[in-house]
């Protein structure tokens, strides 16, 4: 007995922050030194169980009150984390897991870690179809001198601008230091291209879209997209002589590279003496795709150059990469990684961000675990990402929780190698009996996320589950064996992840898919 009562000491610790060890209320506690068993929350309740009888030194205690205790002078865990605020879960103390027994007390360990949102600056992708019409000759004069200085404002901010013009090279050429300045083969690589083709009155539309396949490897998956276009007339040449008809069709040339653009240009807002036609299309488009316009009949294109230039800088030049690092656990804790709450603030709130289980499940939006078994990143889910865009000085607060069993207590482990996914039967504390039907396999991430693996009956069966191990013999155990899917990432998590054996409760099920 006092071989078992040193055991059950050493193991009070870690035990009592298990990730998820299920058993039936009838099973819970361990004997107290007397024989007799000790008590502890019944189904996980709030007012917790009482600590061992016959002594007590030996006996688990309950929880009290959302903190965990273990008999015998054992360890206690304070809900807040010593300092930290506990999660909200709608309800004082602990919430009861009626399907196992199991008490959750939220916030119990390391409760919160805080990370800033990080902006890296993105490239910016800008293509520009120039008239070349004979009523344009003034204006093509005034793109050629205004092209350096708008390029050179935005790399000036270190953004890694490309510029795309498409235009007769008989009109139009850009001089050193964006172009070669070199005509009519002025592009100058990687930074500037110019594609030779005739850009009329009223066919830029047309023409952005026959022209893709000339220019669409220059184009970068992470870069922002700018359409400019300069013209004194208006869009009506067909198919695409409408805003509607443009942009599902220049989409359509490719979503994933396309999927958000925005049109821009300079155009004649009224029947000035210097309009060919007032441009209806550009002014639909522009506003469709929160663009930059300018008046052509101004004849002062600069601060169309600037304000275009500015909104590459501020809005498309940088952006949050909506992913952050997990801290890792406090020494001797393991988190639950189903009591993760993640909270955004920014200067317009906060709020919670609901967690789904994959970025298969984010059509709500919401956040995921780059990896559930072995996680290191929490990631923003598309749209949830979206909305951060628009926000900045933003971070996140994530609060962890821990586990506590409310009506069973491990009686003993033994940690096996993770190298290897088949285990010899490890053997129980001494004085115990060993039973097959009471053994569960705890698997701890390297950054101390616990997950029980649950048992399933042969390896036929683990397709059918997520995550399971088995025995080699049903009527004769001699190994624990890993199911292939959960071997795999077992050995995914390093050196630094681990495995225990737990005995004293009642197996718990694997999950079914």
């Amino acid at each position: 007995m006092q071989l078992r009562r040193a055991a059950i000491a050493k193991m009070a610790s870690s035990i009592l922050i298990l990730s998820s060890i299920g058993c039936s209320a009838d099973e819970g506690g361990t004997k107290g030194a007397s024989g007799n068993r000790s008590a502890t929350g019944s189904g996980g309740s709030s007012s917790g169980g009482k600590g061992g009888t016959g002594g007590g030194t030996g006996g688990s205690g309950g929880t009290t009150g959302g903190s965990t205790t273990t008999g015998g002078g054992g360890t206690s865990i304070d809900p807040t984390g010593g300092g930290g605020r506990p999660m909200d879960s709608g309800a004082d103390g602990p919430d009861a897991d009626a399907g196992d027994g199991r008490s959750v007390t939220q916030g119990c360990a390391a409760t919160r870690a805080t990370a800033d949102d990080v902006t890296i600056v993105v490239p910016a992708d800008i293509i520009v179809a120039i008239d070349s019409s004979g009523s344009m000759d003034e204006e093509i004069i005034f793109v050629q001198t205004q092209m350096n200085a708008f390029s050179q404002q935005i790399s000036a901010a270190g953004i890694d601008a490309r510029v795309i013009l498409i235009g007769d090279p008989q009109a139009i050429c850009i001089g050193a230091p964006l172009g070669s300045g070199t005509c009519p083969n002025d592009t100058k690589l990687p930074g500037y291209v110019h594609i030779p083709t005739e850009v009329g009155s009223n066919d830029a539309l047309n023409i952005l879209i026959e022209t893709y396949p000339q220019w669409r490897q220059h184009l970068r998956q992470d870069a922002s997209k700018s359409i400019f276009v300069v013209t004194d007339d208006d869009a009506t040449d067909g198919p695409n002589n409408s805003a509607a008809a443009f942009r599902a069709n220049f989409t359509a040339l490719d979503p994933t590279m396309l999927a958000k653009w925005t049109f821009n240009g300079v155009y004649c807002f009224t029947e000035c003496p210097d309009a060919a036609e007032i441009g209806r299309v550009y002014i639909d488009l522009v506003a469709a795709t929160a663009g930059v316009g300018g008046d052509l009949c101004l004849q002062d294109f600069k601060p169309v150059f600037d304000a275009l230039a500015k909104k590459i800088i501020t809005t498309s030049g940088t952006k949050i990469t909506c992913d952050w690092a997990l801290p890792p656990a406090a020494a001797g804790k393991t988190f639950a990684g189903d009591l993760v709450e993640v909270r955004r603030s920014t200067d317009a709130g906060t709020n919670v961000i609901p967690k789904v289980n994959s970025a298969m499940d984010c059509a709500q939006g919401g956040w995921h675990f780059d990896n559930n078994f072995n996680p290191t990143k929490i990631l923003a889910c598309p749209s949830t990402c979206t909305q951060m865009q628009s926000q900045s000085g933003g971070q996140i607060d994530v609060t962890y929780g821990c586990e506590s069993v409310g009506s069973c207590v491990a009686t003993g482990s033994s940690t096996v190698s993770t190298a290897a996914c088949d285990w010899a039967m490890p053997m129980p504390p001494p004085g115990q009996m060993l039973d097959f039907t009471s053994v569960n396999v705890r698997y701890t991430s390297a950054k101390g996320f616990a997950t029980n693996i649950g048992g399933v009956p042969s390896a036929a069966a683990c397709p059918m589950f997520t995550h399971g191990w088995y025995y080699d013999n049903l009527n004769s155990p001699t190994k624990i064996l890993a199911c292939p899917q959960t071997c795999t990432e077992i050995q995914a998590g390093g050196i630094d992840a681990k495995v225990d054996v737990l005995f004293g409760c009642k197996t718990r099920p694997a999950t079914p898919k």
